[in-house]
């Protein structure tokens, strides 16, 4: 009889096993969309070979020649969406191609939805040139967590350029302290300031630049949705091996922000407990 119940006791820890590595080996499902149709050489390239050093799987939509943003009913089929605009600074699908908020992207968001924003322009194509401020009822407000919008490197600081970022004390998303570029200077990357509670991730730098501490990356949970909001172009990252980290460090922390819906399972064993003298 005791053997017979140690059996049936391993059968019930290979099972739960088994559920356990199901669930959590699964990798996320990540949707990426292009949506620049300006950039000559295109960037994507270097977008989706970074993807693939850094192991990730991913479907891609490409908007501009869809002429159509996705649909919130697409978009809930991905577990984190990233949204990539390059240096496109006109008829971004973020704005659904008209300068304007785009009620299917907000569908997704207000249902839980997990969005990285990444590019150089897409402040500029909906406000055009810094400094702006946001208000509560604006997308860029309520779900990117942006207060305001102050400068544009080029632009705003005499023609220099933006020479790296650094990460923000206490950020908890990235690992590469310093981000310097496969151009002696970024152009047209934003600073802004984050709305309370959110967290700012990357700043302008060094010390000594004209522009330096505005924020380059802000991370937002307002309750229901997360995104994060990356104002360069990754493109310009100096090396394939720090694109791929950069690209894994954001998805690897936005993986632990998805909500597992709890699976039940009902497993019945019957255990005879009878003694045969």
């Amino acid at each position: 009889m005791l053997k017979n119940v140690t059996n049936k006791l391993l059968m019930l820890i290979m099972v739960m096993f088994f559920i356990f590595s199901s669930t959590f080996s699964q990798g996320s499902q990540i949707l990426l969309i292009i949506d620049d149709d300006y950039s000559s050489p295109s960037h994507a390239d270097k977008i989706r070979n970074g993807l693939y050093d850094a192991g990730f799987d991913y479907t891609e939509y490409y908007a501009p020649g869809d002429t159509i943003s996705p649909t919130a009913s697409y978009l809930s089929e991905f577990d984190i969406v990233l949204w990539y605009t390059a240096n496109d600074g006109v008829g971004s699908f973020i704005w659904n191609g008209a300068d304007e908020d785009n009620p299917e992207l907000i569908s997704y968001l207000n249902n839980g939805g997990i969005v990285w924003f990444m590019g150089n322009d897409f402040l500029y194509d909906r406000y055009g040139g810094a400094p702006d401020t946001m208000h509560a009822g604006d997308f860029t407000y309520d779900y990117m967590g942006i207060s305001t919008y102050n400068v544009q490197s080029k632009t705003n600081d005499g023609g220099v350029g933006l020479p790296q970022v650094d990460t923000v004390a206490g950020q908890q998303i990235f690992s590469l302290p310093t981000i310097t570029w496969t151009v002696s200077s970024l152009w047209y990357g934003d600073g802004c300031t984050p709305v309370e509670n959110a967290q700012a991730i990357y700043q302008m730098g060094p010390e000594d630049y004209v522009l330096a501490g505005e924020i380059a990356s802000i991370y937002y949970d307002n309750g229901v949705s997360n995104v994060l909001t990356t104002f360069f172009d990754p493109y310009y990252i100096n090396t394939a091996e720090n694109l791929a980290t950069f690209l894994s460090d954001g998805i690897t922390y936005l993986e632990n922000q998805i909500e597992v819906e709890p699976t039940t399972v009902n497993i019945t064993f019957q255990v005879d407990m009878s003694v045969k003298i």
